[in-house]
């Protein structure tokens, strides 16, 4: 029976580019999630070449369309394609999957599709963490395709959502940047130098904190070598939400030329307040005296 079957997707897989170009323009959702569904019914029973075709056809179909109706057809494709792609092993079908998944959360980014886009890329973290953990030949590949850095376009997009006044909007793209991972971290970093609203750049030194060291060390890196005096006043305000291993940052403030960038190591001393901060300030107070015993 299977050959029949064969024969018979092979026939669905021929019919569907004119059906949901059609249907999209129609603005029948209803019918197309049904075509996609029978499209990925029994793909986890399929054999790799079969499935490797389901995931081409979907390519192709998204290729043929123009950008407002590929954006449509993502939001239809990410359900099914995320169900896939946890129980996906083949390495080649994985790639397909994982690279076409990726392509689709950018262009949902662009159309501030926010929420269907998170979930994919939420569901991308996941699977690569797994393969992580596993030791899997197949996470370095992942991490290949999830470390592209963000289209400039998409960059300057999510940039003006993540400043909005508007809550919603801001959240959306608070979730967003979560979900990206590493690959935020530049964009965060230029929020936490430049963004003048204080409470804008805690919420990114909060999204910084949660990708761990390396982001952390970015930061400090950033504020040691590559960023103005203003900058410098703008990163110690929020510099302690991301990491608390500052020592050596603390001590390069402390002795900055700028009298406003003093001012603002200091503060940032007092909320460390740890025996060793103590000590730092200590011997400033001692060498301060000296300065002004010589006056």
């Amino acid at each position: 029976s299977l050959a029949v079957d064969e024969e018979s997707f092979d026939r669905l897989l021929e019919q569907m580019p004119k059906e949901v170009g059609d249907l999209l323009l129609e603005g029948d959702e209803k019918e197309i999630t049904s075509i996609i569904k029978r499209l990925f019914h029994g793909y986890l029973k399929s054999n790799t070449q079969m499935r490797q075709k389901v995931i081409g056809r979907c390519q192709h179909l998204f290729e043929d369309l123009n950008t407002g109706l590929q954006n449509q057809l993502a939001k239809i494709l990410a359900k099914p394609l995320l169900l896939v792609l946890s129980q996906e092993k083949d390495p080649a079908v994985l790639r397909e999957l994982t690279n076409f998944l990726y392509r689709l959360s950018t262009l949902l980014v662009q159309f501030a599709e926010y929420p269907v886009a998170t979930q994919v890329l939420l569901h991308l973290q996941r699977r690569y963490r797994r393969l992580l953990e596993a030791k899997s030949d197949q996470a370095k590949m992942f991490e290949e395709i999830l470390m592209k850095p963000l289209d400039p376009k998409a960059q300057e997009l999510i940039l003006q959502d993540f400043q909005s006044n508007e809550t919603l909007r801001q959240q959306k793209a608070v979730q967003l940047l979560g979900s990206l991972g590493k690959v935020a971290s530049p964009l965060l970093t230029e929020v936490v130098k430049g963004e003048s609203d204080l409470r804008i750049r805690q919420l990114a030194a909060s999204l910084l904190s949660q990708q761990g060291y390396e982001a952390a060390k970015s930061l400090k890196r950033v504020f040691m070598l590559e960023s103005t005096a203003e900058e410098r006043r703008q990163i110690l305000d929020v510099l302690d939400s991301v990491t608390r291993d500052l020592k050596a940052e603390l001590v390069n403030a402390l002795d900055d030329d700028n009298e406003q960038v003093r001012a603002k190591a200091f503060k940032l001393a007092r909320r460390l307040n740890t025996d060793d901060v103590e000590k730092i300030l200590l011997e400033r107070t001692g060498s301060m005296k000296g300065e002004v015993a010589a006056d």
